[in-house]
């Protein structure tokens, strides 16, 4: 068995009862509504727990980085378009790099 295919399946044995374990112990129970109105914010958490730090350290330069994702926020704010969102970072960190921010 090659590598990659062992550590898969490594990985998936070694997930599984953080998947399975929940659902066997809570089962049908309800939730009171403020709970589950802090489970609907559960993804959008931990999306943002796993990229900001790289999208800060992406460039090298914090600076650089900083500013890429101001832009990208600002267009994402008044476009739904996630292709302008990205081209316009990427244009704005090599923008603030060769202004030397």
């Amino acid at each position: 068995m090659s590598r990659p295919v062992l550590v898969t399946l490594l990985l998936i044995f070694a997930t599984i009862p953080y998947r399975v374990l929940p659902m066997l112990f809570i089962g049908d129970r309800k939730f009171p509504p403020f709970i589950n109105s802090l489970f609907y914010y559960i993804p959008f958490a931990v999306l943002s727990a796993l990229v900001v730090p790289d999208v800060l350290s992406a460039t090298g330069n914090a600076h650089t980085a900083l500013c890429g994702a101001i832009a990208a926020f600002a267009v994402s704010c008044f476009t739904d378009s996630s292709f302008y969102a990205m081209l316009l970072s990427v244009i704005a960190a090599y923008a603030a790099f060769w202004l030397g921010l």
